[in-house]
């Protein structure tokens, strides 16, 4: 027998097989490219978080006690390198998260930490890597006045162009910055998304704090020097070298779930292979009669099952392709973190080798156990009976296969241990589970339901046996994490819907936060809008020293208005004198009241009159003193902050109206806050719902499998039943209700196990107030159960439809 016609039998017998050899593909595909799809992602997130020291910048950081890092400061830490206490170092402006926002527009941006840097030195470690305008440098883009630099993620969700305008504001206290985006990143070397990149001279200008506040350095040839920092009159925080928890969690979820994936897949491919074979029996029997031997068996058969494995892996790898791309897209969205695009095709090509090696040794498996037995036995259509021999080799292919997928978790995993506790975890997990389905099925079979078709449906359930319980557990597990997605996803937009409800307060907050030189240009604008005059809160800073301590002085924020407005007074009384301050309930608690403080760089004094709660506040400060104390003190103005109370359905008129007129403040209502706060949550949401929508599409996967398959199985009794006068619509209601019955029992226990996880996290956190709406949760159910019908309904079709002399001739 040559190797042309052993290829030839086997590709004729993938393409008679119809329907058979697709439900084979399928599972296999669904395996690779769930391992696959998994791998990818977990890589993507892996190279997100990068070498902590690359990271962080350096292998510690630097913190001067006494303030911002000056010409002296620098001198020294040239000095500290040119006597080898360090390697290197770069000195840059970290200035805190902030707001943007497109000038003119109402959408409100949060952005991450802002690095005012001087490109030459920056960065110390890693990739700052400009991709638009293309061949651009950071120090050509700094050129620009006002410039700004994001990363591609962050333009992307938010749809922002180079060229455009942006306000930022860093917090209220601050004046607007109108700045010019200018380029956009895709390497950064901490890889978050959210990083803001300034000059030097521009991160000054947003708040002069900020100017060269923070140091990186790496260690030269004497390695860490702490001590010698430290004795510098440097705070030295050293990075550590532990590796990322958020990655290994990444890693041990995904790859996880992908491992698990193939497992599951694995089991509807040995479901397949042996009833395929099964029906097979007559053709080997033929086949050992005109002479072929064991060894020409195996190669025939052996080749067919490689060829299925192989098709099944190659639409398997572009899957994984296709998802992981999607996946990755989609986890991007929802974290602070750039994703590189990962096509590793050495892992493909691992998945694909995965695929074919699990097929053909479940394949081997049904080959051996029918070779081993005479032609005369296999013709006939009782049990066969295996011998010793057979057993034990058979034994070998379950350990040889169980050692392979123990390697692969291994390999995912990346250590031995990890590989072990989830191949391991996988298999107890799963076989527990079986065994709690099974007797569910058990207990549905022999409680006495109503009607005779609904009893028959029990009947073949339970006969169904682990097919009917591993697509339970697949719905089940989709049920349960959908379910409970769409529950933390659901009360988020609940609350913010809430707040956003008209009904609930007729009124919203509309911010104005300008600069002083503004007021004027603000009071003719509300006036024009037939707004009441507004006093505006003050933002400011001022130095003072406490009484009686020898601490020196203390900078804080402070708030200038003659109201208390938004503040509640706890203790005292306010007059808004020009000598008279307040303190937050918080600061200093312990001085008493009618204690006078210095204020540095003036001979006047003030007297703490009261103390206030600023909760629920929209400007709020550790300080307030009056607008007569504000023009005779020598304090550092900040923003001047209008706040109003409009009706909502005023609320995006005047909005856009002051946009356009005050184009350099930043302009914004609560509702452009829910609005975006429930963006991120629904982007997040998206993620979760559709990684768990792998675990439906699983079900689907073994649902058709087991369809398939049982229909062959029981291809004599259909034929019995169509033979003695029952329908094609009788077949298909047994057939409807028996996996209607399925998808009943895996929704009411995923549903059951949101329920459990509900009142689980609302007892830990009551605040959390977590809960599914009945519409919602009938609609995930429903889910469960019109899909593993539908299913059933497309497979079962055709076979139902067929005569019952054609069926009964096959026998």
């Amino acid at each position: 027998m040559g190797l042309r016609f052993a290829f030839n039998y086997a590709w004729r017998s993938l393409r008679l097989g119809g329907q058979r050899t697709f439900l084979a593909i399928i599972c296999i595909a669904f395996g690779v490219m769930s391992l696959g799809a998994m791998q990818s992602l977990s890589t993507a997130i892996n190279r997100s978080f990068v070498e902590n020291r690359v990271s962080a910048g350096g292998d510690a950081s630097l913190n001067w006690p006494d303030g911002p890092i000056g010409p002296e400061q620098q001198a020294q830490l040239e000095q500290l390198k040119q006597t080898g206490v360090i390697g290197d170092y770069v000195v840059y402006s970290a200035i805190l998260p902030s707001m943007l926002k497109p000038a003119g527009a109402d959408h409100v941006i949060f952005s991450g930490i802002g690095y005012g840097i001087d490109p030459a030195t920056y960065p110390l470690l890693g990739e700052l890597h400009v991709s638009e305008p293309a061949n651009a440098t950071m120090t050509d883009l700094f050129k620009q006045p006002d410039a700004v630099v994001l990363s591609e993620v962050l333009a992307k969700q938010h749809d922002l162009e180079l060229g455009q305008e942006l306000v930022m504001l860093l917090e209220q206290g601050t004046i607007p910055k109108r700045l010019k985006l200018v380029g956009f990143v895709d390497r950064v070397p901490n890889m978050n998304a959210d990083s803001l990149f300034f000059s030097l001279e521009t991160a000054n200008s947003l708040d002069g704090k900020a100017a060269l506040n923070s140091v990186r350095v790496v260690w030269g040839q004497q390695g860490p020097q702490v001590a010698a920092l430290e004795q510098a009159g440097w705070l030295v925080s050293v990075v550590s070298n532990e590796p990322s928890n958020t990655a290994a969690f990444f890693n041990m979820t995904l790859r996880g779930a992908g491992v698990l994936g193939l497992i599951v897949s694995g089991i509807g491919v040995a479901n397949t292979m042996q009833v395929v074979l099964a029906r097979r029996r007559n053709e080997i029997a033929i086949l050992k009669t005109l002479g072929y031997r064991g060894p020409q068996l195996l190669l025939l058969f052996g080749l067919e099952t490689t060829l299925l494995g192989l098709i099944g892996s190659i639409f398997g790898a572009l899957a994984a392709v296709l998802i992981g791309d999607q996946l990755t897209g989609l986890f991007e969205r929802t974290s602070a973190f750039m994703l590189p695009t990962v096509v590793d095709w050495r892992i493909l090509a691992a998945a694909v080798g995965l695929g074919i090696a699990t097929t053909l040794i479940f394949g081997m498996v049904a080959i051996i156990k029918a070779n081993a037995v005479r032609p005369g036995s296999l013709l006939r259509t009782g049990p066969i009976e295996v011998n010793p021999t057979t057993r034990r080799a058979m034994l070998g292919l379950y350990a040889g296969l169980g050692a392979m997928f123990a390697l692969v978790a291994s390999i995912s995993m990346g250590s031995f241990g990890a590989g072990i506790i989830v191949f391991v975890g996988a298999l107890v997990g799963l076989a527990l589970l079986n065994w709690l389905f099974q007797g569910i099925l058990w207990l549905v079979a022999k409680i006495p339901l109503p009607g005779y078709w609904l009893r028959l449906a029990s009947r073949n359930m339970q006969r169904n046996g682990q097919r009917a319980t591993f697509a339970i557990i697949a719905l089940a597990i989709g049920v349960f994490t959908i379910g409970f997605s769409a529950t933390a996803l659901l009360t988020v937009k609940k609350q913010l819907d809430l707040r956003a409800d008209p009904n609930t307060d007729l009124t919203r907050a509309l911010w104005m936060i300008t600069a002083p030189s503004d007021e004027p240009q603000v009071a003719a604008m509300l006036q024009q809008l037939q707004q009441p005059a507004l006093e505006p809160i003050r933002m400011l800073e001022v130095t003072i020293a406490l009484p009686d301590s020898e601490d020196g002085p203390i900078q804080a924020a402070a708030r200038s208005r003659d109201q208390l407005a938004d503040l509640q007074l706890t203790e005292g009384e306010w007059q808004a004198g020009v000598d008279e301050m307040m303190f937050e309930t918080w600061f200093f608690s312990d001085i008493p009241l009618g204690s006078e403080f210095a204020v540095i760089g003036s001979n006047q004094k003030l007297r703490l009159v009261g103390r206030y709660d600023a909760t629920g506040s929209q400007a709020s400060s550790p300080i307030v003193i009056s607008p007569a104390a504000l023009q005779q003190l020598p304090v550092k103005r900040g923003s001047s902050i209008y706040i109003l109370n409009l009706p909502i359905n005023q609320l995006s008129t005047v909005t856009s109206t002051v946009n356009q007129a005050l184009p350099q403040a930043f302009v914004y209502n609560e509702v452009d806050l829910y609005n975006a706060t429930q963006m991120l949550y629904k982007s997040l949401g998206m993620f979760a719902i559709a990684v768990a929508s792998l675990a439906f599409v699983a079900g689907v996967v073994l649902i058709a499998n087991a369809v398939g398959l049982a229909l062959f199985e029981r291809r004599r009794e259909m034929g019995i039943f169509k033979a003695v006068g029952y329908s094609t619509s009788n077949l298909l209601r047994s057939i409807s209700m028996e996996y209607s019955l399925i998808g009943l029992i895996a929704g009411s226990f995923g549903m059951l196990a949101v329920w459990i996880a509900i009142v689980v996290l609302n007892t830990l956190q009551p605040k959390a107030k977590m809960g599914l709406d009945f519409m919602p949760g009938l609609l995930i159910f429903g889910c469960s159960i019109g899909l593993a019908l539908l299913t059933a309904l497309a497979v079962a079709w055709r076979p139902a439809h067929r005569r019952p002399l054609h069926v009964l001739r096959e026998e």
